[in-house]
């Protein structure tokens, strides 16, 4: 039963040999991708410069002009304060300051009058009155500096009054709105709004703690858009924050579902410099890898296992535009003998999808199709895998249930006909009782090696577009 598990999950189906499924995978995948070499790291573009607009806590907002996401230009207004409330304010500020006035008055007329009865008390009182006047005088200067501050007080609160909008400081987008406050994941309070200026952007990635050896300050790295490998910009890691670690996340390929702090591994964000930013977007997600020089080779590089030569015939098993297997011809140029690759002048093109040579491919057998889709992050330093096992990896579902056999479980679905586990459907006459023997048709392949392959998901309706 294992050995025919394995076999399903390898060929898509314990069926005839003629039935028999085999895995492709993109030309531009492969090119792109040495997942044995070369770590990819996923990561967001974000803005390199990030505003944060306060609002004043004694005042109260009136309307807020502006939505999250929202471009605006600097000088734009972003909300305004209540003015009847501003209007109030200022009235308690310029009582406040009449109270001041009054008060420096009545320190002056006590220090009058001290002055006058130290004039007239005996040598040994004096002293006492001195002390008096030096407290009133201490007192006075104290209330002309707190008129000072009152009157500038008042000034601001009047110009607010004329204009009681707050703009723009920057041309960009709003980022984010915080109108009942709130903190961060660290307990820090929140600005009231966030605006990320436009076109200055970088890449945020993050490297876990067991990643840490693979990327450095300083490195060149390759930034490709997730929705077309052929898209990328270079640029150089600019910052690593070992200081600010984000604990206890599943952002990584190393982490623990459990509490205990010191099993668990952290994750570090780093910033990368781009060289050029033409045709990026805010938000836009993306992989990052270290730059080896790999986007200099031109045309199509193949390691060579792919490249089959029969006599004087060269090619590789590709796919054709029904979705069955081929031996696509192919015309050969340069060799890499360091690497292991051979160019491919003609006959492919990365668009194209080719099986690794094995004496069981057969002309016409059906493929399962894999490509960057299928992984999604299929590196050591990627974010996250997607969306798990219950909805990436079966095309409609949850887990073996539902999706990749179509049905209940292993009982149904997985199997054209059906029927009670594996003894009926699986094969056409029932699964073998005891002392009996797999149908003659029935071919597994080599001796089974113990191993297993998994895979994140399997397509099986060709490639997109």
């Amino acid at each position: 039963m294992a050995l025919c598990l394995m076999v399903a999950l390898s060929f898509a189906g314990c069926k005839s040999a003629e039935e028999k499924r085999v895995s492709v995978q993109s030309v531009s995948m492969l090119m792109g991708t040495d997942t044995g070499l070369i770590s990819r790291y996923s990561g967001i573009v974000v803005s390199q410069n990030e505003t944060k607009v306060e609002k004043d806590e004694t005042k109260t907002i009136d309307e807020i002009l502006v939505e999250e996401g929202q471009t605006v230009q600097a000088g734009e207004a972003l909300f305004t304060y209540d003015k009847e409330e501003l209007d109030l304010t200022i009235q308690k500020a310029e009582l406040e300051l009449e109270q001041l006035n009054n008060q420096i008055k009545a320190y002056k007329d006590q220090i009058t009058q001290l002055e006058k009865d130290k004039a007239k008390a005996s040598s040994s009182d004096k002293l006492a009155y001195t002390v008096q006047i030096q407290e009133a005088q201490l007192n006075q200067k104290e209330a002309e500096y707190n008129v000072k501050v009152k009157k500038t007080e008042i000034e601001n609160l009047k110009k607010s009054l004329e204009s009681n909008e707050v703009t723009s400081p920057i041309t960009g987008r709003v980022q984010t709105i915080n109108e009942n406050g709130g903190t961060d994941n660290y307990g820090n309070a929140l600005p009231f709004m966030t605006i990320v200026e436009s076109g200055t952007y970088r890449v945020k990635g993050t490297i876990n703690e067991n990643n840490r050896m693979e990327l450095m300050e300083g490195m060149s790295v390759i930034v490709r858009a997730r929705n077309d490998l052929s898209q990328y910009w270079t640029g150089t890691i600019e910052i690593i924050n070992w200081d600010d670690p984000i604990t206890n996340n599943n952002n990584g390929m190393f982490y623990d579902s459990g509490n205990d702090e010191m099993a668990s591994s952290s994750s570090y964000p780093f910033y990368i410099a781009l060289d050029d930013i033409e045709g990026m977007i805010i938000g836009q997600h993306v992989y990052i890898e270290a730059n080896y020089g790999q986007e200099e080779e031109e045309g199509i590089w193949l390691n060579d296992g792919y490249i089959v030569t029969d006599g004087e015939e060269t090619y590789v098993w590709a796919t054709d535009s029904s979705s069955k297997l081929e031996k696509r011809n192919v015309t050969i140029g340069e060799h890499d003998e360091a690497q292991g690759k051979t160019e491919i002048t003609a006959g492919l093109t990365g668009d194209d999808y080719i099986a690794w040579p094995e004496e069981a491919l057969q002309v016409g057998m059906s493929v399962v199709y894999y490509d960057e889709e299928s992984f999604e992050v299929a590196t050591t330093g990627g974010e996250e895998f997607d969306d798990g096992m219950d909805d990436g990896m079966y095309e409609d579902g949850e887990g073996f249930d539902d999706g990749m056999m179509g049905g209940e479980g292993f009982d149904d679905g997985m199997y054209e006909d059906g029927g009670e586990g594996f003894d009926e459907g699986m094969f056409e006459d029932g699964m073998p009782g005891e002392g009996e023997t797999m149908p003659e048709d029935m071919d597994l392949g080599e001796e089974d090696s113990g191993e297993t392959t998994t895979f994140e998901k399997i397509r099986l309706d060709g490639p997109e577009g």
